[in-house]
């Protein structure tokens, strides 16, 4: 089996509040995957709808709420909309730059600010439990230095970082992404929340990373869950177009999936994880 389950977790839902609890099954890698294998194996598992976190894999199974449902921009046909464009004339003045987990992991000290800023401003509770973990140990610097160099993901995994930096070189975001066989996943990324109301960085950052796929000859960008509510947190996602969501009958253009049939594709997930667990 080239994805081993690791656990099966409960937590607080942090994209529907409401519906309290998510529940989700996490997936690590078999110890003698190489790098090859790794690619494959991470493309099988985000075309069948499965989410990259930090190392893991992770399956929601919420019995309670079917709304996450897996989504990815078509970024081989994605062309940017007036306001997108507006908002890459806007950050004209920022850099990108693509670094390897090793490469990125020498400004970790930059990352963790960031990341923090982020998780303050963005996701308050979270932050306030990372932050009680950290006291908790005898060293906490290192515990938030283990913390966000493992959301950048492994040497010996193809996961890349993608910082974003201002004209003094400051540190103004990140996208942790993996290279896939059909295109990339965006992770995760992370931004100065203070400058997020005039640069709209985290939707900066994927245009970027769309525009990054289509200069390598990448078909997809993968974000994770997509709430099909309209007032959902993950539902700006859906601005990126050509959008395409999930379903029990495979990957859709959104338009085309009617509204009632826009929910997470249990059936056609653990058909997916059937098949990976007989790569070699």
């Amino acid at each position: 089996m080239a994805l081993l389950l690791k656990q099966q977790n409960k937590t607080t839902c942090l994209i529907r509040e409401n519906t309290g609890i998510k529940t989700y099954n996490v997936y690590g890698w078999r110890d003698d995957v190489d790098i090859e294998q790794a690619k494959r194996i991470s493309t099988l598992a985000h075309q069948g709808g499965l989410m990259k976190i930090s190392n893991f894999f992770v399956q929601y199974t919420c019995p309670q709420c079917d709304h996450c449902v897996p989504c990815r921009i078509d970024a081989a046909n994605f062309t940017p909309r007036r306001s997108q464009r507006r908002n890459i004339n806007t950050n004209n003045d920022l850099t990108l730059t693509v670094l390897s987990p090793l490469k990125a992991k020498e400004n970790i000290g930059e990352h963790i600010a960031i990341f923090l800023n982020f998780m303050k401003g963005r996701h308050p509770d979270e932050y306030k439990k990372i932050i009680e973990s950290a006291k908790k140990e005898n060293d906490p610097e290192t515990f938030l230095f283990r913390y966000v160099t493992h959301q950048m993901g492994r040497v010996d995994i193809p996961d890349y970082t993608i910082e974003v930096r201002d004209r003094d070189n400051k540190l103004l975001g990140a996208g942790i992404y993996s290279l896939l066989e059909d295109g990339m996943s965006l992770n995760t990324y992370y931004y100065d929340v203070s400058q997020s109301h005039e640069r709209s960085l985290g939707k900066f950052i994927i245009l970027k990373s769309i525009e990054h796929a289509q200069k390598n000859g990448l078909s997809y960008i993968y974000l994770g869950p997509w709430d099909r509510s309209e007032d959902g947190r993950m539902h700006y996602k859906s601005e990126f177009n050509p959008f395409q969501i999930l379903t029990n009958k495979g990957w859709k253009d959104v338009e085309s999936v009617p509204q009632q049939s826009r929910t997470r594709p249990d059936e056609y997930m653990n058909r997916a994880m059937h098949k990976i667990k007989f790569q070699p």
